[in-house]
């Protein structure tokens, strides 16, 4: 078998932080790897260095239907190109790890009697993965709960949590001598909670708090502290487990490379969910996550205003520095072995 592993995935950190830890396991396991992504933002960051090949496939979401039919015919061509470059390079297996780009090659892999699998980070399975849900030998699903796999595919389903790179860890934290506060809104920053974090500042918690907060690009600026808060602001965390190690309280969006490193660190987090992510998935991310974690995670309502969540955030850090942290002993399924766990069984499955 040529031991070439295809894995394909796009436009957020969620999917390419996936693809990346899983592309991980396999060269441990001597397999090539060749990743295939799009030309967004974090198509060229996140896979800088690697052995990628990008395309610029588009989505099928407008409603304009001149755009529909462009968008099907740049599918049309990738979709040839890569059926050209599975004819020659013939891998073993593509993995599908969330994006649009994920269709035209998924689908080339399909015709070719390639066997294909996909991973659906979110609660609410995407469009693409709904439709190549009906072409992969295996659905490998981030929640128990995930809205949107149809009734012929849940024999597919396989609940595995979702890959986390491994640099991602679980570790003891780090011992402050203030109540330490993380913020972070994904890569690029989130206005709604930059806004709510600037107001946050300027107010009196009546006990000491170190606030590091990633800003987002270009979005620093000097604020009014109160005097108990020690601040601190980042365009992009570089290194985000140093971060991690040391914070009481999390705040952050629910994207699915969030929640699934937050699964693995098992730290307390607030969630502000992005409002409009498409079919509100980081609110289910939330909620889902909530009913299965053994740490405190509080939700905010993602359309309030920095005013209201300030009130609310008030209220929850004054408690956790009050009465501390508390867990309980339920078990979060699928830690920080998932990526391990998708490509066993992905080998078991080649076996056949």
């Amino acid at each position: 078998m040529n031991k070439l592993a295809v894995i394909v995935a796009g436009g957020t950190g969620g999917h390419i932080n996936a693809a990346i830890a899983l592309g991980e396991v396999a060269r441990a396991k001597n397999y090539q790897v060749q990743y295939i992504s799009g030309t967004r933002h974090l198509d060229y960051k996140l896979f800088q260095g690697k052995n990628c090949m990008h395309l610029n496939s588009s989505a099928l979401r407008y409603k304009n239907p001149f755009k529909i039919l462009k968008s099907i015919a740049s599918n049309f061509y990738y979709f040839f190109k890569i059926f050209y470059f599975f004819l020659i390079n013939k891998p073993a297996f593509v993995i599908g790890c969330g994006g649009y780009v994920c269709g035209p090659v998924l689908m080339a892999a399909y015709l070719q009697g390639i066997k294909v699998y996909i991973v659906e980070q979110n609660a609410v399975m995407g469009l693409t993965n709904k439709i190549l849900g009906y072409f992969s030998k295996k659905i490998f699903v981030h929640f128990k709960k995930t809205n949107g796999v149809s009734k012929s595919q849940l024999k597919k389903v396989v609940v595995s949590g979702n890959p986390t790179r491994s640099v991602i860890y679980k570790s003891d934290k780090t011992k402050n001598t203030k109540f330490n506060i993380l913020v972070f809104g994904g890569s690029l920053g989130a206005k709604q909670i930059n806004d709510t974090i600037k107001e946050l500042v300027g107010l009196s918690l009546g006990f000491p708090v170190k606030i590091q907060h990633q800003t987002g690009l270009d979005q620093r600026e000097e604020l009014k502290l109160a005097n108990d808060i020690e601040y601190y602001s980042y365009e992009y965390l570089d290194n985000i487990q140093n971060f991690y190690n040391e914070a009481d309280l999390i705040i952050c969006r629910a994207g699915a490379s969030t929640v699934s490193e937050l699964r693995v660190l098992e730290r307390a987090c607030v969630f502000i969910p992005y409002p409009q992510a498409t079919d509100n998935h980081q609110y289910y991310n939330a909620i889902y996550f909530k009913e299965e974690a053994s740490f405190p995670v509080y939700i905010l309502d993602q359309k309030a205003s920095a005013q209201e969540n300030v009130k609310k955030l008030r209220e929850i850090i004054t408690d956790c520095h009050k009465h501390g942290i508390k867990f309980d002993n339920r078990n979060l399924n699928a830690k920080s072995e998932s990526a391990n766990f998708i490509i066993e069984q992905i080998f078991q499955d080649l076996a056949l």
